[in-house]
């Protein structure tokens, strides 16, 4: 159903993240995450985030950030999510950051400057993807690339590949490139004629697969 067929059902739900009980809150909150995605009022939406925000348990908080992220519309939750960023779980940020790549940042691209260099390193890695549709400092994400571990090095391979940003794409294809890097460089790679020698020819296996599918895709 929607928010609008189950009003009462939203509400019950929102009443059990009141309950002092762990385990109800989190089902509760799950529950509300999937209960629907296309009309809620301004103060049900208050009541999520404001629960997103404040709840004890971040398992709970987390699951509430996609529950409301669905709802809000843009001019909401592009501020309220830059505010859930400075949450201090992880998989809350995480869930945060994960809601920015499905929706974007609204014209607030720098929100994510920040949280490309958390101390956390799933944190980073969630923050590298969401640029793709949140663009911060791209000189900043360039200048990570080379010192960046391996999968960090992959994920910024394939924002600023999809942004066609990344410099010198062919040379991602490099031979001395860890294999996951090499796959993301195929995956953004905009020459389709490389693409078909690389699905016919390469010697590892997940380069010809990544290149098939781009191509299937296409």
């Amino acid at each position: 159903g929607d928010w609008s067929s189950d009003v009462c059902s939203s509400d019950l739900l929102l009443s059990l993240l009141t309950m002092p009980i762990g385990p109800t809150r989190k089902d509760a909150s799950w529950a509300l995450g999937r209960i629907g995605t296309t009309q809620a009022s301004p103060e049900l939406r208050t009541s999520l985030l404001e629960a997103a925000e404040h709840d004890l348990d971040p398992t709970v908080r987390a699951r509430l950030v996609r529950a409301w992220a669905n709802v809000a519309p843009q001019e909401e939750r592009t501020p309220g999510l830059a505010r859930l960023l400075a949450d201090p779980s992880p998989i809350v940020r995480i869930a945060a950051l994960r809601a920015i790549a499905k929706f974007g940042c609204e014209g607030t691209p720098g929100m994510l400057d920040g949280v490309v260099v958390d101390p956390e390193a799933g944190v980073r890695l969630e923050a590298i993807a969401a640029s793709a549709t949140c663009m911060g400092d791209v000189e900043k994400l360039k200048k990570m690339l080379e010192k960046a571990p391996a999968d960090e090095q992959a994920a910024l391979v394939r924002t600023l590949g999809k942004r066609e940003l990344l410099p010198n794409p062919q040379s991602w294809l490099a031979a001395s490139r860890p294999l996951m890097v090499r796959v993301a460089a195929v995956e953004v790679l905009q020459d389709r004629k490389s693409q078909l020698d690389l699905a016919l020819n390469a010697a590892e296996g997940p380069i010809r697969t990544a290149a098939a599918g781009v191509l299937l895709e296409e």
